[in-house]
C-alpha cells in the first residue's frame, strides 16, 4: 500500500470531498427525477469541464503563466516520467507524478461550489457538478 499511497490519497480526497457534497445536499439528490432539465444540467457541467480542462491544460501547464510556474513545472515532470512507450512508473517515487496534488480536486470542487451556490439552487448545483466531475 505504501507504494500506491500517492494514488490512494488522491482518490480518497476526491471521493471523500464528493461524498461530503452529496451528503450535504442529500435531500436535493433524493428528490431528483428524470427530466429534460436534469439531463441539461449534467450536459452543461460536462461541457464546462471539457472546456475548462482543455484551457487549463493548454495554457498554464504548457506555457509560462505568471504565478502558475509551479503548475507548469509539475506537469512537465509528469511528461518526463510518462512519455512515448513509457507509461509505467519505473520507481515508487515516479508514482507521485501520476496524480498531482491530493488536495487539487477538493480545492477545485470547493471553489466551484462556493461560486455556483450563489447563483444555482441545490438540484441544479449538484447536477452541474456531477456532470463536471
Amino acid at each position: 500500500m505504501r507504494n500506491h499511497w500517492p494514488i490512494a490519497k488522491t482518490t480518497l480526497a476526491a471521493v471523500g470531498s464528493w461524498g461530503l457534497l452529496l451528503w450535504a445536499h442529500r435531500d436535493a439528490v433524493l428528490a431528483l427525477a428524470p427530466s429534460v432539465a436534469t439531463v441539461a444540467w449534467l450536459l452543461v457541467g460536462l461541457l464546462y469541464a471539457q472546456i475548462a480542462e482543455y484551457g487549463w491544460h493548454r495554457v498554464p501547464m504548457h506555457r509560462r503563466v505568471r504565478f502558475l510556474e509551479g503548475v507548469r513545472k509539475s506537469h512537465l515532470h509528469h511528461h518526463r516520467v510518462f512519455h512515448g512507450d513509457h507509461f509505467q512508473a519505473r520507481s515508487a517515487r515516479d508514482r507521485k507524478a501520476i496524480t498531482g496534488s491530493y488536495w487539487a480536486f477538493p480545492a477545485l470542487l470547493a471553489a466551484h461550489y462556493a461560486a455556483l451556490a450563489l447563483v444555482l439552487e441545490a438540484p441544479a448545483l449538484v447536477l452541474f457538478l456531477s456532470g463536471a466531475t
